[in-house]
């Protein structure tokens, strides 16, 4: 088993997956706040749950070369993952009121937020390597 990586080579590899990860967000979220009627915090939600195989791909064969199996890091990291999307959730309709109607921006904001919490969880849990 390789050593994990250090925090600074981690970091910038999770923040690339992250970027990939919020354009799918923010592309539907924002093509379903531009041609449904659907409101933007259920439209953020949707767009995070989008997200989720893309960063998830991403951190454990890129950021974290995680070669642990799949079932229980899958449910670790999902769990992790719904955590983050009620928080999302929260953080999105409390600046939403305050940013309305700039909700690329309020996205932008929360997921900074989500982003840094989500690194050390998974991090220290999700892919920590286990002796």
């Amino acid at each position: 088993m390789t050593r994990q990586r250090p925090t600074f080579i981690l970091l910038p590899l999770n923040f690339i997956g992250g970027l990939i990860a919020l354009g799918v967000h923010l592309v539907v979220m924002s093509l379903l706040i531009m041609f449904t009627e659907i409101n933007a915090v259920v439209a953020s939600v949707i767009g995070f749950f989008c997200a989720i195989p893309v960063n998830y791909i991403f951190q454990r064969k890129i950021v974290f070369r995680s070669s642990a199996r799949v079932g229980l890091q899958f449910l670790t990291y999902t769990s992790v993952t719904m955590i983050s999307a009620v928080l999302n959730a929260i953080l999105f309709a409390g600046l939403w009121k305050i940013l309305h109607p700039n909700y690329i921006l309020t996205q932008i904001i929360v997921t900074a937020v989500i982003f840094l919490l989500n690194f050390f969880v998974n991090k220290n849990i999700t892919f920590a390597r286990r002796r």
